[in-house]
């Protein structure tokens, strides 16, 4: 199972937030500003102490912080920048900065920010680890790897280090590294629901039964995970486990009806034990709850043209190739299905 750069750039972007969020007490603001507008408690104790300090650049870096922790990135950069006209070394204030360019993916504009927050103060790990994070998302893993092991080298007890590198490592196809920087990120960092779900990816790909611990472990950790369910499935599906992954698709249609592999999974099930009534349900499903998925569409004609309604088979055969024109297998089909479904309407 591979994972997209951006998916993991999501990944890594949600861990680097973990202990930011905030409560959402709200009260009416008495500060400048729309007469309607409400702010939370500690915000407007802000607004109070930089009206008696307006010269403080630190006090509108703790804004902009409690700003940004509530997602309104606007007000966060404009107290940043105050807090970096005030004092254009406030290394911290350009961190914090460089993480809302971060968040909007633009990267060029974080790194820039992030090499000048290095050179104003070396010995902030955030830095270290976000450009090794850059690195990786350009596939500079060498740069990558020497960033993260100074962050390592200053903060030896921050588990996101680890992590990042696991995944650099699994990256480059290093197995061994991955597995060693994963585990050592939950020795550091306690449980971590993605370093499980990783382990279990990588002992799976391994053909190792540890893989089934890591994703009970993970789904112990966030139960409302479709992904985690999901892999312990297909781990019971590759070992030939029938009884054990149906058991688990099931639930997962239970716990997850919008989830469109799980409704696949479930209907492949089917399909394998000749339930084609029941599999075709399940493909229909997926469709209904993901029209873009090609290979629900395909599965659905196949199973139609199992169950002798040509013309079913060949729409959905259509379907799957408007959506994924390269998928040979609906091509094929669609091209051994289409003279006798002509025959039978001449007929």
């Amino acid at each position: 199972m591979r994972y997209t750069h951006l998916f993991w750039g999501k990944i890594l972007l949600a861990l680097m937030l973990l202990g930011s969020c905030s409560g959402s007490e709200k009260e009416k603001s008495d500060s400048s500003g729309p007469a309607n507008e409400f702010k939370p408690s500690w915000i407007i104790a802000l607004d109070r102490e930089i009206a008696k300090d307006s010269t403080n650049p630190e006090l509108y870096l703790k804004r902009a912080q409690a700003y940004y922790e509530l997602g309104n990135f606007r007000k966060a950069e404009e107290d940043i920048l105050r807090a970096t006209r005030l004092d254009t070394t406030f290394a911290e204030a350009y961190l914090l900065r460089a993480k809302l360019y971060m968040e909007a993916q633009d990267y060029k504009r974080a790194m820039k920010l992030l090499l000048k927050t290095r050179r104003l103060n070396p010995k902030l790990t955030e830095a270290h680890i976000m450009i090794g994070q850059i690195f990786f998302y350009a596939q500079k893993y060498d740069d990558a790897i020497a960033s993260l092991m100074e962050a390592i080298r200053q903060n030896p007890a921050d588990y996101r280090p680890y992590f990042y590198l696991g995944l650099v490592y699994k990256e480059i196809g290093d197995t061994i590294k991955a597995i060693n920087s994963f585990h050592k990120a939950i020795e550091v960092g306690g449980p971590i629901y993605h370093a499980y779900m990783q382990l279990g990816l990588l002992y799976d790909a391994l053909g190792r039964d540890e893989a089934k611990d890591y994703f009970e472990a993970a789904i112990r950790l966030d139960s409302a995970s479709a992904e985690a369910w999901y892999a312990l499935a297909m781990y019971y599906k590759n070992r030939d486990k029938t009884q054990d992954a149906l058991n688990i698709f099931r639930e997962m249609v239970r716990r997850f009806p919008q989830y469109e592999k799980g409704l696949y999974g479930l209907g492949y099930m089917y399909f394998e034990m000749d339930s084609l009534q029941k599999a075709r349900r399940m493909f229909y499903m997926a469709t209904q709850v993901a029209p873009y998925y090609a290979k629900a569409y395909y599965m659905l004609g196949v199973v139609d043209e199992l169950l002798g309604d040509t013309s079913k088979a060949l729409w959905a055969y259509e379907q799957a190739l408007a959506l994924d024109p390269e998928f040979e297998l609906a091509q094929e089909a669609y091209e051994r299905l289409k003279p006798w479904h002509k025959r039978e309407v001449q007929l």
